[in-house]
């Protein structure tokens, strides 16, 4: 799993990370409102933890502006305003939930939990369905009616993106950050082959799927339409 602190306070942040690291997450940290939504606005990360105030940008302000965007990344609000109306702007700003300052670290590790559970329902990470396609992300196996192909793990990976995204855009940035990590060190010719992967299976099996590109963006996963 794939988490984000927007964190101002460095020690607090270094101790975060140190937390969420120990747990088994791969962590990316910034000090920044403005830098922290631009991570967050990558749609790489599975869920966030935000404080309230922030140089550049406060906390309830990215999370406006991302949902607006269409970001539905969960996002915890850390904060030492625990009076009921911050409670209420924080969560009316889009957070799906509120940690008080000062927090016992076993508290945050069970609400990242509970958040992370909430994300991503069991009986979708067996089989996903989209257009004419159907994913067996266990057995790694594409199909289209009754033609299906084997897949390695990351192109696997990148195939539960995109079906997930039902025809939303990714960003060169949010596929390299979900398939490889977000602080791998991976050429960019190495996603530009997954791609062509990608599109090749979907030629074999027949699919009317398209992999897309879209310009200034990234790609999408679409149905072409007859005559085009």
């Amino acid at each position: 799993m794939n988490l984000l602190v927007i964190e101002d306070d460095r020690k607090l942040n270094r101790m975060l990370c140190e937390i969420l690291e120990k747990e088994g997450y791969t962590v990316k940290t910034c000090t920044d409102g403005e830098e922290g939504a631009y991570y967050l606005q990558q749609n790489a990360y599975d869920l966030a933890l935000v404080d309230w105030m922030l140089p550049g940008e406060s906390g309830p302000d990215i999370l406006r502006e991302s949902r607006r965007k269409g970001i539905m990344t969960p996002v915890v609000m850390l904060t030492a305003l625990t009076a009921v109306e911050n409670k209420v702007t924080c969560l009316d700003a889009g957070a799906d939930d509120y940690l008080g300052k000062p927090f016992d670290s076993r508290e945050l590790l069970a609400r990242v939990r509970a958040n992370l559970r909430r994300q991503a329902p069991i009986e979708e990470l067996v089989v996903l369905r989209y257009g004419d396609l159907v994913y067996d992300t266990k057995a790694l196996l594409l199909a289209c009616g009754r033609e299906e192909i084997a897949v390695s793990k990351k192109l696997g990976l990148m195939i539960e993106l995109f079906m997930k995204s039902k025809g939303q855009a990714l960003a060169r940035a949010t596929l390299f950050a979900r398939v490889w990590g977000a602080d791998a060190d991976v050429e960019e010719a190495i996603l530009d082959n997954y791609i062509g992967f990608f599109r090749r299976r979907l030629a074999q099996i027949h699919s009317k799927m398209s992999l897309r590109t879209v310009r200034g963006v990234g790609y999408a996963l679409v149905e072409e339409k007859e005559g085009r």
